[in-house]
């Protein structure tokens, strides 16, 4: 797993990456385009993704997966694997994305997406997350990238609700490290915990034009060494425990181009699944 080095703040300061006008105009025009994540809606947004069904409360969830190199992609394309806590009109999200139009290039970063109080935003671009640790970026860029049959790197995110006061917690890495928080006071639904919670790829795509990446671009067959993958996909009951990710599906709004494959339990690496396209692989 990659762990983030070398990124520490003096004392007293916060790892925020410098932002500039340019900075600020690309992420209110992308922003602003976000409906909602529902392909019929945004023509040429399309998920790939394991998702709750229906019935239950979360208070949070857990994942696992593997960062990889899409590069190739240009604006106004962007990709996105994420995890998405929901209830309502409020969205915490939190992954790894390219997305040339947020940033004005095409690395592979770190990222968190805010929808709260009719508000939407990406990292600190507006008020709401509080940071408390000096050493993490929420943008920073992943210098180690998976690739395709060789070695694979991964990160894991964490995002629980506080049983006391309802602030969301945001945790990064195999430590546990605290980031930061959302206050729970600037929701209006995840104030009292979540009614959705999913884990996969996001990839848009202006319309007819050829499709975006997703994952690592391969449709998944079952292999972690050739495709994008999540593990240890775990959801935070309404008590407040850690559990294995179950009653769960799958969903993909177009499936010639993209796929999703659920693994069910594997062993020490819990809940598993691999998402992509739009290649198909060969092996």
């Amino acid at each position: 797993m990659e762990e983030v080095k070398g990124l520490g703040c003096p004392t007293g300061t916060v790892p925020i990456r410098r932002t500039t006008k340019e900075d600020l105009i690309r992420s209110k025009l992308f922003t602003n385009r976000i409906i909602t994540p529902q392909t019929v809606e945004k023509p040429g947004l399309h998920h790939a993704v394991l998702r709750t069904k229906p019935g239950r409360r979360y208070n949070g969830g857990g994942v696992i997966m593997s960062v990889h190199d899409l590069s190739t992609i240009i604006r106004p394309r962007y990709s996105v694997s994420h995890m998405t806590i929901k209830n309502g009109p409020d969205t915490i999200q939190a992954g790894w994305t390219v997305n040339p139009n947020l940033y004005g290039d095409s690395k592979t970063r770190f990222f968190t997406f805010l929808q709260a109080g009719g508000r939407s935003c990406f990292n600190t671009h507006c008020p709401g997350f509080v940071i408390v640790n000096t050493d993490i970026p929420l943008d920073h860029v992943y210098q180690l990238l998976s690739q395709r049959g060789g070695p694979i790197y991964l990160t894991q995110i964490f995002i629980y609700r506080d049983a006391v006061n309802g602030n969301w917690w945001l945790e990064y890495g195999r430590d546990g490290t605290q980031i930061g928080f959302w206050p729970g006071r600037i929701f209006s639904s995840l104030n009292t915990g979540s009614n959705h919670v999913e884990w996969g790829g996001e990839a848009y795509t202006p319309p007819g034009q050829k499709a975006t990446q997703m994952g690592n671009s391969f449709r998944p067959k079952g292999d972690s060494r050739f495709e994008a993958y999540m593990k240890q996909i775990t959801t935070i009951d309404e008590s407040h425990k850690q559990v294995i990710a179950t009653n769960t599906e799958t969903f993909v709004d177009d499936k010639h181009l993209y796929g999703i494959l659920d693994w069910g339990m594997e062993g020490i690496h819990g809940h598993v699944m691999s998402y992509g396209g739009p290649f198909f692989s060969a092996i």
